[in-house]
């Protein structure tokens, strides 16, 4: 299994969010599905960009195996948990949201004005196209309301609530803490780091989540009362068979 490693972006996603319908369809087709009637070329470039961002498809274009996962004869959330893993290290609205306290009530326009706040120095209009595909993305997707990263109400403006994953697959958790080492380029992080770890990723209880980690990943992972080793060496992490 390759891991292809998207880098982090801002707006790619033509204020589009991605749909599962889009991706039942690249599934059921995944040569000619930029040919179907529901894809407008705009749609069609937003979807090149989401598969992308979710590591959905694989380098040769074919859908990957996050995606098999999730459609395939066992689908479960699992590969949705590994959707929005990448999603988090790969779209920047999407890691700044996972930081914001679960449980408050959101829009997008408050989340656009929380990034306006973090990054001045950006665009009015990026940061705003990438709170419309943030906010798109949870209400279309399972990630939303079923994984509990952000309810969306039916009502307008829209409102978002992130009541978090209490309980996060392992593989999951495993694959967000190699996103973080790759994207952190050090092999011990300090557990009282303010990361990207596993927990802000799924909004879930932090020792829970080292617990998890801790019990089935020993062969490349080591979590110390203090920190959290790699033990694997840095050319096989990319590559290390976690789901």
């Amino acid at each position: 299994m390759s891991l292809k490693v998207t880098r982090a972006r801002w707006a790619p996603h033509r204020t589009f969010g991605l749909r599962q319908e889009w991706v039942e369809t690249y599934v059921s087709d995944p040569a000619s599905w930029h040919l179907s009637p529901g894809f407008g070329p705009i749609q069609v470039l937003a979807m090149y960009a989401w598969l992308d961002t979710c590591g959905l498809t694989d380098p040769n274009g074919e859908p990957s195996q996050i995606t098999n996962l999730i459609y395939g004869k066992s689908s479960s959330m699992l590969g949705w948990q590994l959707a929005w893993a990448n999603c988090v290290f790969s779209f920047i609205p999407a890691a700044f949201y996972v930081n914001l306290p679960v449980g408050i009530m959101q829009t997008s326009k408050s989340i656009r004005a929380a990034l306006e706040t973090e990054y001045p120095d950006r665009a009015c209009r990026t940061l705003a196209d990438g709170a419309l595909e943030l906010v798109g993305l949870l209400e279309c997707t399972p990630i939303g309301t079923e994984l509990g990263q952000g309810i969306v109400s039916p009502t307008r403006p829209r409102t978002v609530r992130r009541v978090g994953l209490a309980d996060p697959h392992p593989a999951a958790l495993a694959h967000a803490m190699r996103r973080l080492f790759m994207r952190e380029q050090r092999r011990e992080l300090p557990i009282d780091e303010a990361l990207l770890w596993p927990w802000i990723v799924f909004g879930c209880d932090s020792e829970e989540a080292l617990l998890r980690m801790q019990a089935g990943q020993g062969h490349w992972l080591q979590v110390g009362p203090a920190s959290v080793n790699l033990l694997a060496p840095w050319e096989e992490l990319h590559d290390l068979a976690l789901f």
